[in-house]
């Protein structure tokens, strides 16, 4: 069992609970096989520190070897300035935990900006190696916003992260290529998010009306006005009842859209929500909908086939590495509405073919904790060896 210190850019905290979920799981699941300790450095805009200028949290997690130190500092400064005040506070902690931990066998990033500056203190410093773990969209080449839309001191201080990395590892293959062409570094390790087949598993108790199920931050990435379109035309010439449900933040656009459509009576718009509630949610739903233009993966995919969920995605590169053709989903042309009705149609009138339990049964053994646990160390052992020279 190895000793990684875990270095996240992004993870569950009292100012926002859904942001980094993902790397949580994957610290979860690393945790299976080696000892996780996770380092997360945030700015405390909620005043949550009560009149401190920074506080730590140090929360034990019900997984065998896991151990999160949430720090939160609180400052007025924008941009240059609170990035200083992150470094000198995560720094601290870090220094802190050497003291009282040793040196970890390896550092492992997840998301460099702006984690990765710890990482490359670490080296400089104690001569630890450090490995990074790649999830953000901008490196997509469509993103908006894109890598190229960071400012210059970002951009330059995550290709000094990527340069002084061991290895790099990314969600899906089509990220890795990205990050690839972008740092000229070698190939990332493949290493997908995790799905917990204990809270989203198949059940046969399901809505009596046909119910699609979309759950993102409804932003331009996932494509939410030409979901509502596609809606709109399906309910206009189909005759066949469905419901359509959304998990997301509340835009006002997108309810002035739907009122304008008057599909009140088809729409079901929900506020975002806890895992407990949405699987459960997930189960009941007969297939679920993701029109994004562009991912890095797709934890909602990986939920919906653990709940034996088919799936009408976008045909994007990274859809095609996740899901099979008229097995466990189909996929639907970018930015054509009325493309994506038809795919719609198709599914509810040929859902029938769909195998739930197959499809539920290959996602636990591509994606569960365990399997993601055993990726994690075979990629920590062909990484770690002993600390560099001073």
């Amino acid at each position: 069992m190895k000793k990684i210190l875990w270095l996240a850019s992004w993870y569950p905290n009292k100012l926002d609970q859904l942001s980094g979920d993902f790397i949580e799981r994957h610290a979860k699941s690393a945790s299976i096989l080696n000892s996780i300790t996770v380092i997360h450095v945030v700015k405390d805009y909620l005043n949550i520190t009560e009149g401190r200028r920074s506080t730590v949290k140090k929360r034990y997690q019900s997984f065998p070897d896991l151990t999160a130190y949430l720090g939160y500092y609180k400052s007025s400064a924008r941009g240059f300035f609170s990035f200083i005040m992150y470094f000198r506070f995560q720094k601290r902690l870090i220094d802190q935990y050497i003291k009282e931990n040793g040196k970890p066998d390896l550092i492992n990033v997840h998301i460099s900006f702006k984690a990765g500056l710890g990482a490359l203190y670490c080296k400089w410093k104690y001569g630890i190696r450090y490995i990074v773990s790649e999830h953000w969209t901008i490196f997509c080449p469509e993103a908006k916003p894109s890598f190229n839309d960071q400012s210059l001191a970002a951009r330059s201080l995550m290709k000094r992260i990527y340069k002084n990395a061991e290895h790099s590892s990314a969600v899906s293959n089509y990220l890795a290529q990205s990050l690839t062409g972008r740092f000229n570094i070698k190939l990332p390790v493949r290493i997908p998010n995790v799905v917990d087949t204990k809270l989203f598993y198949p059940s046969d108790d399901k809505h009596e009306v046909f119910t699609f199920i979309h759950v993102s931050l409804l932003n331009f990435q996932k494509s939410p006005f030409e979901i509502i379109e596609a809606i709109k035309i399906l309910r206009d010439k189909s005759s066949r009842h469905f419901k359509f449900i959304i998990y997301g933040p509340s835009v006002k656009e997108i309810y002035q859209k739907i009122n304008l459509y008057n599909l009140g009576s088809v729409v079901d718009y929900r506020p975002e929500t806890s895992q407990d509630v949405l699987s459960a949610e997930v189960r009941k739903s007969h297939a679920l909908l993701l029109y994004s233009r562009f991912e890095t993966f797709g934890c909602v995919i990986i939920e919906a086939f653990a709940s034996g969920l088919p799936v009408v995605v976008s045909d994007i590169p990274v859809m095609r590495e996740l899901v099979e053709e008229n097995v466990s989903g189909i996929f639907a042309p970018v930015d054509q509405p009325e493309k994506l009705a038809d795919k719609m149609l198709w599914m509810m009138e040929n859902y029938g073919q769909f195998n739930g339990q197959l499809i539920s049964t290959n996602a636990g053994k591509k994606f569960s904790f365990e399997k993601v646990a055993e990726l994690f160390d075979d990629f920590f052992s062909s990484t770690s060896s002993p600390t560099l020279k001073r």
